[in-house]
Order: structure tokens, then sequence, then C-alpha cells
């Protein structure tokens, strides 16, 4: 094929490491546009990084095929923010972004309510809602704050609407894949003519690849999902909520290492959008944001429909008299017995289950980790069992380090 109409392009590839790689190519293609190129003895897809390269046409490979499909400029530099920030090497930020890529065409993979339920706020929700909206229009980072059955999710559900009653996208962020199913039955009755769809490692790859379309084409719809939400390339997105913003599993511990939350504040600033945190117990660095003005804080101090919080009542175990080898106090034992002779219900919290909350390769350090929803196995002695507290999920204590083959495996016990 002659070359003098050929142009030389960089392609970014998802692989480990920060290089790009030179092709040339005959037709006009884009920033972001995604392209199938040979790659030592394979083809791998990459995209478009620059237009122009200083390689020599002559010397370097041809680009196989050029695809339709283009990543916003702010997509972009929301990769190379994370990669800077995180110091992961960018083909692996992209690799994280486009692993769902398809040419499938989306479908109805929607959920629908039949009856419309809508969404009634009190005083205190309202006033809330309006400096929500406030802070949206100069795209600030929000949070609120409020005790639990405050209604917290309601008033952030009544500012996506807003937000997107012109059309648009909306994502919100959960601590774990379990509580999707739960959000999405009641986000669904709520909001009965908006697409919600939910986002985990346990869809489909046909399901992962119709929504992953849904989201570059700008489809108007709110997704919910784990922390690898954040990283669909939405093209028409309003607004980001992370909810239980302080929960530990917004931390990707393994692999490519990041916190959404944080990754979450980036985003928005890139793509000059509101994000609201919600949490009853703001994590320390989301309350040292709010205090020195970098965030806004929104107060809810009561619970909804006027339910009056709980008496709490601290027992101090040094006054009691508690007998050996027990650890229910006598006046919790009075209370039990109080409620069991009223014909109550009591609920017991242990503040661990299981021997030891993780279990670790000495030598290389990985985490054993449920593979249904990435939560770390809790080891139980007496069953000698690893298990998931979130999905079930079981299996035998292992012996040997699935990533370096290592037989130097400890269990760490909190105590």
């Amino acid at each position: 094929m002659p070359t003098h109409n050929m142009q030389a392009v960089e392609i970014l590839l998802p692989i480990i490491g920060d290089k790009t790689f030179a092709y040339q190519v005959s037709n006009s293609v884009e920033k972001g546009q995604f392209v199938l190129v040979p790659f030592r003895n394979k083809k791998l897809l990459g995209i478009v990084w620059r237009t122009t390269s200083q390689f020599k046409k002559d010397s370097i490979k041809e680009i196989i095929r050029i695809y339709e499909y283009k990543l916003k400029d702010s997509f972009l530099e929301f990769l190379k923010g994370v990669a800077k920030y995180n110091m992961i090497e960018l083909g692996t930020v992209l690799k994280m972004a486009i692993n769902a890529f398809s040419t499938r065409e989306s479908s109805h993979y929607i959920h629908q309510a039949n009856c419309p339920s809508p969404i009634s706020l009190s005083e205190e929700q309202s006033n809330a809602l309006k400096d929500l909206l406030r802070n949206a229009k100069d795209s600030l980072v929000s949070v609120i704050e409020g005790v639990t059955g405050s209604g917290k999710t309601l008033v952030y559900l009544k500012l996506i609407e807003e937000l997107i009653k012109d059309g648009g996208q909306a994502l919100i962020l959960l601590p774990e894949i379990a509580l999707t199913t739960q959000i999405m039955q009641r986000f669904t009755e709520l909001l009965p003519q908006t697409n919600i769809l939910q986002w985990h490692s346990g869809l489909t790859p046909k399901k992962r690849q119709e929504l992953w379309q849904t989201s570059l084409k700008g489809g108007d719809v709110i997704v919910i999902g784990a922390r690898s939400a954040l990283f669909l390339p939405f093209t028409n997105l309003k607004v980001i909520i992370i909810d239980e913003e302080h929960d530990s599993s917004f931390k990707q511990e393994e692999g490519a290492i990041y916190n959404a939350r944080d990754m979450t504040v980036l985003r928005g600033k890139i793509e000059n959008i509101p994000v609201v945190l919600s949490s009853a117990t703001p994590a320390i660095e989301t309350i040292h944001n709010y205090k020195i003005d970098k965030y806004k804080k929104i107060q809810l101090n009561s619970r909804f429909s006027g339910v009056l919080l709980p008496d709490i009542k601290i027992i101090d175990m040094t006054e009691e008299n508690l007998p050996k080898n027990q650890f229910i106090s006598p006046t919790l034992r009075q209370a039990l017995e109080n409620n069991l002779s009223n014909a109550k219900q009591s609920l017991i919290f242990l503040n661990r289950k299981g021997y030891a909350p993780i279990t670790l390769c000495a030598k290389c350090g990985t985490k054993s980790s449920c593979p249904h929803c990435s939560s770390y196995l809790v080891f139980h002695k007496n069953k000698s069992s690893l298990e998931c507290h979130y999905c079930g999920y079981k299996t035998n204590v292992i012996t040997e380090c699935a990533n370096c083959h290592s037989k130097n495996i400890v269990f760490l016990v909190q105590e």
C-alpha cells in the first residue's frame, strides 16, 4: 500500500506501562478514538492518544481497524489524573476503563416499576435539597451528614431527579455490590419512568457490554454500582453520588490501588459536575475538608417522619461484677431478661465474627478475597474455613498463595 497519504499517530494500549506506540493510518482519526492494532504476535484494542507522531511512517505498522467509538477529552484527562495521583501505569488505568468495550448495540436492559411513587420530603430535607441544588450550580462537592434514618437517600435521589429531568446521566456508587439489588428496587419504585441500571463484577459480559455502550452513547440513565463503575465512559454525566462514603470498601488495595471516593472528587472537578458524599459517620478526611470549606456540609438532624432516635446507655465494664468466663454484664443480662418477659426481641452485636479478618501471604502480601464481591475472607478457626460475611461464600483454608505459590500464609488477628 502506498504510504504518501499515511499519517503517524500514537496509540495507548491497555498494558502495563505509560508508553504509547506509533502506528500509521490512511484515514482521519481523532484523539480518544478506538482502534485495533497489531502488537507483537497478537491484536490489541487501543485508543488514539495523539494524532501526530515523530516516528517515520515507513518504519511503523498500520492500524488494522478504526472504530466509530470515541472517549471524551475530559474522560482521558480523568484517566491521566488517576494514573498520576495513584502512581499507576496509564495503560493499567486504561484497561480498567475499556475492559467491557464492545461493538454490540445496547438493548433494553432496563428496570421499571409499574406504579409511580412520588418522592415527598420533609421541611428539613427540602432545605437540604435547596442547598444541594445551589452547590450543584457551581459544581461543588457537598457532604450530606445525617443520623441513620434521616432520609439522606431521598434527598440525593430528588437531586438526581432535578438534575437529569431534561436528560442526562447520574452515577451512584455503593461500597458493596450486595447493596445494589436492594437500592435498585427502591429507586425503581420512586422513579418508575427512569432507566436505572446496575454495574458490578457479578454481571454477565453481555450486560456489562450493553451498559458500557449506554454510558458511552450518552443514554439517559442512572447507574448504581460498586467502585469500578466510576470508570464507565459517561458522555453526559450530570452528578456523582457516593453513598456511605466513609466505607473502606471504596479503597481498592490490590492491582491498581486507588480510593474511589477521592477519584470521584477528581472526576467531578475535571468534568465540572457536582459530587455528593453521603454518610451518617463521614470519614476523617471528609470532615477535615468541610471544616476548611473545601467541601460544603449539609446537616440532617431529624429522623424522617418524626421517628425518635433510640435511647443509648453505655455500660462501664470496670464497674460491673462480671462472672468468670462471661462477657455479658449483669446490667445487660437484666435488660435482656426484661425484654424476654415482655415478649420483646433483643439483638446483640459482637465486635468480631471469626478468628482473623484478614488472611494474607507473608511473601507477596496478597490477601484472600471473595471471588464474587471482592471482600476479604474471614478465617473461622473452629470450622477451619474462609468465609465471606457479605455474600456467604465459603472455601477451605488456603495453604499456598495463589499469586506467588508461597506457603507462608499468615492470619491477622485483631485484638
